[in-house]
């Protein structure tokens, strides 16, 4: 457990986090399609620095309950650095259905030097990669093929993969399994309330980061046994009402 000078310097580094995270995401939104250069960036950040709580606080909150209960280490350390960038993922790709390149190219570098750290997680990690960009990429080739539509964006490809080969194999499969359960909620509440259309699009960047978000606070053990006891007690319900039905025809 960290003491509080610890806990005391965490909430800088969210503090300071949040605050560059609010200006990217201020800066990007409106010209997603242009370059910023580094000049611009902290000329513009200088001038227009205003105080933002709301990305701050949420830093705050999560790197305080990720060192709590997991304490230091390569883990914990890494997701200083990787959390702020989902948090600009999650903000750009919902404003502008689009994820920068950029994102994608630092979750690499941290899983690089999370290899060059551990080096034997090689295997894990390329696995992981194969597994997260492979699933996504099949489920893009597939909505085209049958539907002749984008059902998943080669932003939302780049992104697993790059955090398959951060992660690994067991955490991708939980944040496989985590964003399209979310997203799937969400998509069918947005439905029912008339607030988006079968013909609309929904970016599903954000439902991956929260599914991020999930692994990287939650055991893996835990959420695997939970879906699979899920799915088990959904088979057995379904099993026993066609039972139910057919028992009752005849």
């Amino acid at each position: 457990m960290l003491n509080s000078l610890q806990y005391f310097i965490l909430g800088i580094i969210g503090i300071i986090f949040g605050q560059i995270v609010a200006h990217v995401i201020k800066k990007v939104c409106p010209f997603i399609s242009e370059r910023i250069t580094k000049e611009e960036f902290f000329n513009t950040f200088l001038k227009d620095y205003k105080i933002d709580v709301k990305y701050s606080s949420i830093l705050i909150v999560f790197y305080t309950i990720l060192f709590y209960f997991y304490g230091i280490h390569l883990a914990s350390i890494l997701a200083l650095f990787l959390v702020p960038i989902l948090l600009i993922v999650f903000s750009v790709d919902y404003q502008e259905n689009l994820i920068p390149d950029t994102a994608h190219i630092l979750i690499f570098l941290l899983g690089i030097i999370k290899l060059c750290i551990e080096k034997n997680t090689w295997q894990d990690q390329l696995l992981g990669l194969l597994i997260g960009g492979g699933s996504f990429l099949a489920i893009a080739g597939i909505a085209y093929l049958f539907l002749k539509k984008e059902g998943m964006g080669f932003g939302d490809v780049k992104l697993m993969a790059g955090l398959g080969f951060f992660f690994g194999v067991e955490k991708i499969l939980v944040i496989i399994i985590a964003s399209f359960i979310i997203g799937a909620t969400t998509a069918i509440i947005l439905l029912l309330t008339k607030k988006r259309g079968r013909e609309d699009y929904i970016p599903f960047g954000p439902f991956i980061v929260i599914g991020t978000f999930v692994a990287i606070l939650i055991p893996s053990s835990w959420l695997i046994e939970g879906y699979i006891a899920f799915c088990t007690f959904l088979g057995r319900g379904i099993t026993d009402g066609i039972y139910h039905i057919i028992s009752k025809l005849k």
